[in-house]
């Protein structure tokens, strides 16, 4: 499966839009880590266990995207893109990643 960022391959003819494909994961950080992300923050330091979240959550929707467009027959999904969103609450921060993207076929 091939999966680009750009809207076009330009050395692929023939291309065949199958549809676009959407996919968001959800999760949430207890207070613990959001206390101490919080002083890793202010003290200017990286804060690995939201790295950590961001990467796991990006990681599922991108398999889940893959699986979307094998389903459809794709060779291939175009237009890749990420959004990021947080809310946070008085005791856990949630955050929600959305992916979408355009699937695919080509002889």
């Amino acid at each position: 499966m091939i999966v680009s960022t750009l809207n076009i391959l330009p050395e692929v003819e023939g291309t065949k839009t199958l549809g676009a494909i959407f996919s968001q994961y959800t999760s949430g950080v207890n207070i613990v880590k959001d206390i101490t992300g919080g002083i890793k923050a202010i003290l200017g330091k990286r804060t690995s266990h939201y790295e950590s979240d961001i990467k796991k959550a990006r990681e599922e929707v991108l398999k889940d995207l893959t699986e979307q467009a094998e389903k459809l027959g794709g060779k291939a999904i175009l237009g890749l893109n990420f959004q990021y969103s947080q809310l946070v609450d008085s005791n856990i921060t949630i955050i929600t990643i959305y992916g979408t993207g355009t699937v695919v076929s080509f002889d």
